[in-house]
């Protein structure tokens, strides 16, 4: 699933976002435009060992935030920041990875 040139403005998750294929199935997440918010109470999960990048501002602000693979913020071409104020980040590994 990419965020990239539907959505350009920042994403405000309130209730459940999982990150899904068009028949259900886990699948990476990019948000390269429009970033994201997961406000109080909001879930966004990225599925089992799927990957998450980041390369617009963006932020947990009381929410939940599951990615159980990689999680990238930003490039070296392009600065991004991830802020987190409240709520919980939790990052997997790669298979054979680290965090």
């Amino acid at each position: 699933m990419n965020a990239t040139q539907d959505r350009v403005d920042r994403m405000r998750v309130e209730g459940t976002l999982r990150s899904r294929d068009e028949n259900g199935n886990p699948t990476n997440f990019t948000a390269s435009k429009g970033g994201f918010e997961v406000a109080a109470g909001g879930l966004f999960e990225v599925g089992t060992q799927r990957s998450l990048s980041v390369h617009s501002d963006s932020a947990v602000s009381g929410g939940t935030l599951t990615a159980t693979g990689p999680m990238t913020v930003g490039t070296t071409n392009r600065p991004t920041v991830f802020a987190q104020s409240g709520g919980a980040v939790t990052q997997g590994t790669a298979a054979g990875g680290t965090p």
